[in-house]
């Protein structure tokens, strides 16, 4: 009797930890739609804009926020299955984005995997100031 006692007493506290550690540190999925995006983004290789591309006009931002003590700590982004098109030239380019911010840094850090139906590929990251969205760095590989 007191070997049941001991393990449905161990269970019990097992489960009762799990369920407070779990409010305390948790990730949070969801989807959000987004519409009418204008941005631009210019395509810089060795120096020279080589490209601008549009953003598509609708597409999912897949995103999970993640919580340690009930406080926001970081955030990521999954841009899949959107289509770029280029003002310049009218290639079309499939994406693999991810987006990530650290709030502790106040940094968010994107990026984009572009692939183009006319044979262009580029990789591309930007890290921004999310106080400000100023543009702090940008590097990029064209082939």
């Amino acid at each position: 009797m007191k070997t049941k006692t001991f393990l449905l007493l161990c269970l019990f506290l097992g489960i009762g930890l799990t369920q407070i550690s779990a409010q305390k540190n948790k990730t949070y999925p969801y989807v959000v739609p987004i519409e009418g995006n204008t941005y631009i983004i210019s395509i810089v290789c060795d120096g020279v804009e080589v490209d601008q591309l549009s953003y598509p006009d609708y597409y999912d931002l897949k995103e999970r926020d993640h919580y340690k003590d009930n406080v926001i700590k970081w955030a990521k982004g999954f841009v899949t299955n959107a289509q770029y098109t280029s003002i310049l030239t009218g290639e079309v380019f499939k994406t693999n984005d991810i987006e990530s911010i650290t709030f502790s840094t106040g940094i968010l850090v994107w990026h984009m995997n572009l692939n183009g139906n006319m044979g262009n590929h580029y990789n591309i990251k930007m890290v921004y100031d999310i106080a400000t969205w100023t543009l702090l760095e940008y590097e990029s590989n064209c082939h």
